[in-house]
């Protein structure tokens, strides 16, 4: 038994070790450009959602306005923001969920 264990190698040799780093650092590198690439399309949609909102919210703003105009305002006088918002919210949510 003493001589199996004598003759055998403990251990991994400096080659193996550097294999699997060089391997480590590739998928990494990997990784590291996929998530990049994945937040910038996210801050492009995320802006394009933004700007389809305020898009929304200010075409909701500008129909009171004329129904306002025309004699059909609500009983506040404008549309408040948070129901804009809502509106817009809405609106937003189904215009992506189509694209």
């Amino acid at each position: 038994m003493k001589r199996i264990f004598k003759n055998s190698k403990a251990g991994f040799s400096l080659t193996e070790i550097l294999l699997v780093v060089a391997i480590l650092v590739i998928l990494v590198s990997v990784f590291a450009f996929s998530v990049s690439k994945y937040l910038s399309v996210a801050n492009s949609k995320s802006s394009a959602a933004a700007e389809a909102r305020a898009s929304a919210i200010g075409d909701i703003q500008q129909s009171e306005a004329r129904m306002s105009t025309l004699g059909f305002g609500t009983s506040t006088g404008s549309i408040k923001t948070s129901d804009a918002n809502a509106s817009a919210t809405l609106i937003t949510t189904n215009l992506l969920s189509f694209s």
